[in-house]
């Protein structure tokens, strides 16, 4: 059933909020580009995301370091994740 998060029509907002408890990170995200679906729930997958996108301090930031804690800061790390993700295109 995820996967049909990742699915919109032409005529739907791309800033639909699609996430899961997980504080912004999971749904769809936008890119220099494009748009990318995001889905960062685990520690490791968080952590990649930090590194790939250049925020490693927020991986070992223990603000964010739970999926319940990250839903609360989202409105830190949100905007934080776009600018960092507006750098590159979707396929970069």
């Amino acid at each position: 059933m995820q996967s049909a998060r990742m699915i919109w029509a032409d005529s739907e907002p791309k800033n639909v909020g699609r996430d899961m408890r997980s504080g912004g990170i999971t749904g769809i995200h936008p890119t220099r580009e494009s748009y990318l679906y995001l889905s960062a729930n685990t520690p490791h997958f968080w952590k990649s995301l930090c590194k790939l996108t250049g925020l490693q301090a927020m991986a070992s930031n223990e603000r964010y370091d739970t999926v319940c804690k990250r839903a609360i800061h989202r409105d830190e790390i949100v905007p934080e994740l776009h600018a960092a993700l507006a750098q590159r295109s979707a396929l970069e």
